[in-house]
C-alpha cells in the first residue's frame, strides 16, 4: 500500500512542478519558484517514504567519472 500510494503522489507532485517549470519560462512569472521548488522537493521526499525508484533515480559514481 505504502508503494502504491508513493508511486502516484510522487509523479503527481513531479509533474505539477514540471508545469510550474514551463510556466517560469514566463519572465512575468519567475515568482512560481517557490511553488515549484515545493512541489520538487515534496516529490522527493514521497519517494524516499516508499522506498521508490523513480522520477528521481539515484546517480552511482565510478572512479572514471
Amino acid at each position: 500500500m505504502k508503494k502504491f500510494i508513493g508511486k502516484y503522489g510522487t509523479w503527481t507532485a513531479y509533474y505539477i512542478g514540471v508545469f510550474f517549470s514551463k510556466l517560469m519560462g514566463y519572465r512575468f512569472l519567475n515568482w512560481l519558484y517557490t511553488p515549484y521548488n515545493y512541489f520538487m522537493s515534496k516529490s522527493v521526499r514521497i519517494q524516499d517514504w516508499a522506498n521508490l525508484d523513480q522520477p528521481w533515480e539515484k546517480i552511482e559514481y565510478t572512479e572514471d567519472d
